[in-house]
């Protein structure tokens, strides 16, 4: 879960947040839209075999190919309902991954859900 209270903390206390600039690179080392590829890389091969580990490879393939013109604003969806979807941080994990704001995250970047379908698709073929 991404680290706002930090900010917040700083902002109250007089800190380098308090400006109104971007946080530094400690405020924002959870936040999944900012993380370096060989993060994701790393993200993106845990959720793959989790979803391989439970034989899922063909649904996911089919929803994500099918929700692809509608990927942005489903990630931008989680992002809003976030706060409210505190139960399915539990189940994210379970596949291998830090939770709704890097599902959120893959969700509102085509080029990631790109990889992660094409991962997902040589794990179906072998």
């Amino acid at each position: 879960m991404w680290k706002w209270w930090r900010c917040l903390r700083r902002q109250e206390q007089g800190g380098p947040s308090s400006s109104g600039s971007r946080p530094d690179k400690a405020d924002t080392e959870d936040y999944p839209a900012e993380w370096p590829d060989e993060r994701w890389e790393e993200l993106l091969e845990q959720w793959a075999g989790g979803i391989s580990r439970y034989g899922l490879e063909l649904p996911v393939l089919l929803l994500g190919e099918a929700h692809k013109p509608v990927s942005f604003v489903l990630g931008q969806g989680l992002y809003f309902l976030q706060p409210f979807l505190g139960a399915a941080d539990h189940f994210v994990p379970a596949l291998g991954g830090p939770g709704v704001p890097a599902l959120a995250a893959l969700l509102s970047e085509r080029r990631r859900l790109e990889q992660l379908l094409v991962k997902l698709e040589r794990r179906a073929r072998r």
